[in-house]
């Protein structure tokens, strides 16, 4: 099974773009502290696609609380002729931190927002199987 949950704090600002059939990606860094105080912290890089990164986009900023859930997803690039590997999170769904909420831009609190990516609800008759 590949499932990753990570919670930590967003280190810069969150990065965004849009492919040319109009699809969000947001990508991201997550601080996440090590169990005990004298391990290190490990610093885990995040993308997510659609409604999940508008969502982060508008909501979430450098220094933000984040709890993330996913998969890890492993790319390879080539640099200066060596191969090399980058390990990273798709994020499927994500919340703030409990008791935690960011201020938006007309002082209103934001709380956790609902997974904008669970399934729809769908009749009986609708589903194509």
């Amino acid at each position: 099974m590949n499932i990753v949950m990570i919670m930590g704090r967003v280190v810069r600002p969150v990065e965004t773009k849009e492919t040319q059939a109009g699809l969000k990606i947001a990508k991201f860094t997550v601080a996440c502290d090590g169990y005990k105080k004298e391990d290190d912290s490990e610093f885990v890089r995040c993308t997510a696609f659609g409604k999940t990164a508008e969502i982060i986009e508008k909501y979430i900023g450098e220094g933000d609380g984040i709890y993330c859930s996913g998969r890890m997803k492993t790319e390879s690039y080539e640099k200066d002729g060596v191969k090399k590997y980058s390990t990273g999170v798709i994020v499927d769904r994500f919340e703030f931190p409990p008791g935690k909420g960011k201020k938006s831009a007309d002082n209103q609190s934001v709380k956790a927002l609902p997974s904008p990516v669970d399934a729809p609800v769908m009749a009986e008759d609708e589903i194509p199987f």
